[in-house]
């Protein structure tokens, strides 16, 4: 948990990019409660889900790997009854397909390996709905010189690291990821993306969505190449 004053402008500023990655992708008008959910992924004590999420969505899921800190956040966010709690470490968590219209993930990646951050975002990416959005916040080097390069810091805990990653890098890690950039903004000492699902994607669920409508198999509705 960051400091009052440190946290207040955090989430004063990501309510704020929210705004500009909702309207990137069209998922709504802000100013009201619509059906409509969100997933924060390392979610701590529930300060952004509390802070930037539920004044905009009806549903939150908090995936966060501490017991102890989930549990003060069922009453810290004040609307538990809108919200759900899942104890689970990120690189392990599967969520569930086409779910989300927003997935929040801030000053998480840093303890993940490259290879699971690709895992954790291709899944990610799974769980956004046609028109949903995957937000970014972590952050970035800032040696003056050093930019381009990576950071690394071992705290005293065992078995604990953090890895602050260039730009560049984050960028192949998405791509990887098979999603696509859409913002993209430097912030204090973070940088925060838009992501979403790439165009051809999108198609094939809407497709998929029309068709089990009217009862048509798309597999069994293509035609068998001539003999």
């Amino acid at each position: 948990m960051i400091g009052d004053d440190s946290s207040a402008d955090d989430i004063a500023h990501s309510c704020g990019f929210l705004a500009q990655a909702l309207e990137v992708s069209h998922v709504y008008a802000l100013g009201s409660v619509p059906a409509r959910t969100a997933l924060d992924c390392g979610a701590g004590l529930g300060r952004v889900a509390r802070g930037v999420l539920l004044p905009v969505v009806s549903h939150v899921t908090l995936v966060e790997m501490s017991a102890k800190w989930l549990q003060i956040a069922r009453s810290y966010v004040g609307v538990a009854d809108r919200c759900t709690f899942v104890n689970a470490r990120l690189e392990e968590y599967e969520p569930p397909a086409a779910s989300f219209d927003v997935i929040w993930v801030q000053w998480t990646l840093q303890y993940l390996i490259d290879e699971d951050v690709v895992g954790l975002l291709s899944r990610l990416g799974a769980a956004l709905t046609d028109q949903g959005v995957l937000v970014l916040k972590e952050n970035r080097p800032l040696r003056e010189g050093f930019e381009d390069q990576f950071q690394m810091d071992t705290p005293a805990r065992e078995g604990r690291f953090d890895i602050v990653r260039p730009d560049a890098h984050f960028a192949v890690l998405i791509e990887l990821a098979c999603l696509v950039v859409r913002l993209v903004q430097p912030w204090d000492e973070c940088s925060c993306w838009v992501l979403v699902r790439p165009e051809k994607d999108r198609d094939a669920s809407a497709v998929s969505e029309e068709s089990d409508d009217i009862g048509i198999d798309p597999a069994k509705s293509q035609k068998s190449p001539p003999t």
